[in-house]
């Protein structure tokens, strides 16, 4: 079970990054 929590916590925190980083690319632009 905690794997599978660690695992959620990774790709809820992957999802922020390309979120912010799909921002900041559009904001350069």
């Amino acid at each position: 079970m905690e794997i599978v929590m660690a695992g959620a916590i990774v790709v809820a925190v992957a999802a922020v990054i390309v979120q912010k980083s799909r921002q900041a690319r559009n904001r350069r632009k």
